[in-house]
């Protein structure tokens, strides 16, 4: 005899009944997108500037430099501190 679920599936849209959460979610994704059309076009633009690999990469490590050296470390020292 197999039991009911305890609670019944439901669908994936329901969160976007709350406006707070449908205005929250629509800005992430455009944030992101930004971010994606940012990363595309700083590589393709200095790809034109100077094909050399090492300066490609380079505007990719300058644009994700500050998430390492502040957002890592403020991560692992809220790990330490109550």
């Amino acid at each position: 005899m197999s039991k009911a679920p305890a609670h019944p599936a439901q669908p994936f849209a329901v969160p976007f009944r709350h406006p707070a959460f449908a205005v929250i979610w629509t800005a992430t994704l455009v944030s992101n997108v930004g971010g994606w059309m940012y990363s595309a076009a700083s590589g393709w633009l200095m790809t034109g500037l100077n094909p050399d690999p090492l300066i490609v990469a380079l505007v990719q490590v300058a644009s994700n430099l500050p998430i390492f050296l502040l957002a890592l470390p403020a991560g692992a020292f809220a790990d330490i501190f109550d």
